[in-house]
């Protein structure tokens, strides 16, 4: 059981109580983030990191005294270490940053209560030459992110840590290196700048400076901006672009860090942007975190090394923060913790479907594994590339969808990916690394969308970029997730691929059960039937690629050998019109997916104007009409769809439940006919733009 407590008891010094706070927390002096910290012992610590979050998290560990010892002994007179390239010009993964770095790590250890190494004068003197050095050398990066916020938001802990001693030389040189970020910008770079200002405001004691820091933070703690916070609890950067595990996660960590800071002061965050966050943490990132593994659509641009692990414990620790703020939802920040990090084999709590319809993005969650499905319209952008950030992730947003049991099923994978056969992903199959366009094409259809119960739901889309068109849609259920597929079609004289899965082999890939309508493997607690048959094409392959073709940052010598499991359709060459079902069945056995009785779903419909499935013995229809369409769907019940959208069908209790949603965030009415008696509904407009469901009983 974790315990809470507030940090310090409230005291009449502001800025004396804020420094406490922030020392406090820069040094894990308390017993839950000790306990977390513990956890995170556990996992080897990177050798290479260009992630902030990382960077965070590995300054958590505790040095060995073998370390401590070199990087006393290494440290040149003049206050340089000799395995750092000065002259380094990347703009990803700059090294100079290593030398901040490391006087961080000094300082803590010259700080932290118990180390053999706590007020050391060996240390203070080191600390003194390695600051000395940099203020001389006034090293620039070519990327004005190190300059503005990665060099200021390592070297200010340090200084504050270290502040007793510095010399008035050295504190006037600390002020003029923190000086080099102001306030500006939007959405996390602006959190980062104005943190950075705030602690250059402790460091002149300038209480009017860390007021003004402290509101610009808390300007941010808002919803329906442009960036930031979306409605549907999403978080945008670069524009409609989902941002979850980097500008998310550093926005969720800074804001859950500067809560703490300032808890027990007159600038502690009020209670309704504690709400805010606590409405983000719950129902935005608890929903794509599973088991303590980010989701990989919700990654972002950040393929590093163990990613989906680290950005687990970004989120961990930013709830521990909160809780430490915001007593009165300690125990909602304790289950998070508990699920992914301390307990994370019980069975899940939060289930059911969820979309967020401002980042075209669904999860699906039973208490035994999940599913997560990214899709792309005209209203979102699905990736990007940037300083050789996600140098393959073209097709991250195609109808990308990875199923999870025990979270670990994609882990460091990437450099042996097939990037072009990213699981749930129509596209192009080629050899070769895949390369972005100058001018990237993004989706051309606004039809992208989801309905949702709570214990089901259909997402679809229309996927038409690059002379390549395909309408896609999934059914999710307890059991099942159901995957469609019409009217791929492309005037390009190339090889067409849908992608079922692509995934670390564990165990056997076992064909189970063949016939001449459909073929059912098994693997890693996982089933696959698939009604293409004579498409399908299974493999496993041990495959070695490397790193640097990924993230640019890494060298090209670090790389990765694993054996993969891969199964997909091969439509052939320029298809006119080709289609495909198949289904996953999660969290099961080989003698279950070959005894499994398909017929619990029926489809009804699998075309370019109409896909259509009967659930439950015609207790349950998903449609998606991608224009007006009429069908039975049982014997006495007759849909005639008028106006394009997705509609749920509910037969139950002697009443017909009609939920519709607009996939196209367009539309105020939809109009339809149940066996030729007109309905229409006028969908909300509001934040949701007309994506909220609305529903009609009819008895």
């Amino acid at each position: 059981m974790l315990c809470f407590a507030p940090l310090y008891v409230a005291q009449a010094d502001p800025l004396k109580k804020i420094k406490a706070n922030y020392t406090q927390l820069i040094l894990g002096d308390n017993e839950a983030q000790q306990l977390l910290m513990q956890s995170l012992y556990q996992i080897p610590p990177e050798k290479l990191v260009s992630d902030q979050m990382v960077v965070e998290l590995q300054q958590k560990y505790l040095p060995s005294k073998a370390l401590v010892d070199s990087l006393l002994h290494t440290l040149s007179e003049q206050g340089a270490w000799s395995d750092i390239d000065y002259t380094d010009k990347r703009r990803s993964g700059w090294m100079p940053k290593k030398h901040v770095d490391k006087i961080l790590l000094l300082t803590k250890l010259y700080r932290t209560a118990g180390s053999p190494y706590m007020n050391s004068p060996e240390l203070a003197t080191a600390i003194h030459r390695a600051l000395g050095f940099w203020f001389e050398q006034q090293l620039v990066c070519p990327n004005w992110w190190y300059n503005q916020i990665g060099i200021p938001l390592t070297l200010g802990p340090a200084l504050i840590l270290f502040e007793s001693e510095l010399t008035d030389t050295e504190r006037s040189e600390a002020i003029r290196v923190m000086s080099q970020a102001r306030f500006g910008m939007t959405g996390q770079n602006k959190v980062w700048l104005a943190g950075n200002v705030l602690i250059r405001a402790l460091l002149q004691n300038d209480l009017a400076l860390v007021q003004a820091a402290r509101d610009t933070i808390a300007s941010e703690i808002v919803t329906g901006k442009t960036e930031g916070i979306k409605p549907d609890w999403s978080f945008h950067q670069h524009g409609p672009m989902q941002q979850f595990g980097n500008y998310g996660a550093a926005y969720l960590s800074g804001m859950s860090f500067w809560a703490a800071t300032f808890q027990g002061t007159s600038l502690s965050f009020p209670e309704s942007q504690l709400a805010i966050l606590h409405q983000l943490l719950m129902h935005g990132f608890r929903r794509i975190v599973w088991k303590g593994y980010m989701d990989i659509n919700s990654l972002g641009r950040q393929f590093f090394h163990q990613a989906p692990i680290h950005k687990g414990y970004v989120v961990a620790f930013a709830a521990q923060s909160l809780a430490s703020s915001d007593l009165a939802r300690a125990t909602d920040y304790q289950n998070v913790i508990s699920e992914n990090i301390t307990n994370p084999t019980a069975p899940n709590k939060l289930t059911g479907a969820y979309h967020f319809w401002n980042s075209d993005h669904t999860t699906y969650r039973t208490p035994n594994w999940m599913t997560s499905i990214k899709m792309e319209s005209t209203r979102t952008i699905g990736a990007e590339v940037v300083n050789g950030d996600n140098r393959q992730g073209y097709h991250l947003a195609d109808g990308a969808c990875y199923t999870y049991v025990s979270g670990d099923e994609y882990l460091n994978i990437y450099p042996c990916w097939d990037w072009r056969k990213i699981p749930g992903v129509t596209a192009y199959e080629g050899t070769g690394l895949v390369t972005w366009p100058k001018n990237r094409a993004g989706d051309k259809s606004d039809f992208v969308g989801a309905v949702t119960r709570p214990t089901d739901g259909m997402s679809a889309m229309i996927m038409h970029r690059n002379g390549l068109l395909a309408h896609k849609a999934w059914i999710y259920t307890p059991e099942f997730t159901y995957c469609m597929g019409a009217g791929i079609t492309t005037d390009s004289n190339c090889v067409v691929t849908t992608a079922i899965d692509q995934r670390i082999q564990n165990g056997t890939l076992e064909k189970v059960r063949r016939n001449k309508h459909s073929v059912r493997f098994h693997h890693d607690q996982t089933g696959y039937i698939v009604w293409n048959p004579d498409e399908v094409i299974a493999t496993t392959a041990s495959r070695t690629g490397s790193w640097h073709d990924v993230m640019s940052t890494y060298l090209s010598s670090f790389t990765r050998t694993c054996d993969v499991m891969s199964i997909h359709l091969d439509h052939g060459i320029t298809p006119q019109g080709a289609d495909y079902q198949y289904m996953i069945l999660p969290a099961t056995t080989a003698q279950h997916v070959r005894k499994f009785n398909t017929n619990v779903v029926h489809v009804l419909s699998n075309t370019t104007a109409l896909q259509a499935v009967s659930l439950y013995d015609d207790a349950q229809f998903y449609l998606a009409a991608y224009q007006a369409s009429e069908i039975k769907l049982a014997r006495k019940l007759k849909l005639e769809m008028l106006t394009p959208a997705l509609y749920s069908v509910t037969q139950a209790d002697d009443k017909l439940t009609v939920t519709v949603v607009d996939p196209t965030q367009k539309l105020r009415t939809v109009s339809f006919k149940i066996n030729k008696q007109l309905f229409e509904i006028t969908l909300p407009i509001g934040d949701r733009k007309g994506c909220e469901a609305s529903k009609i009983v009819v008895l």
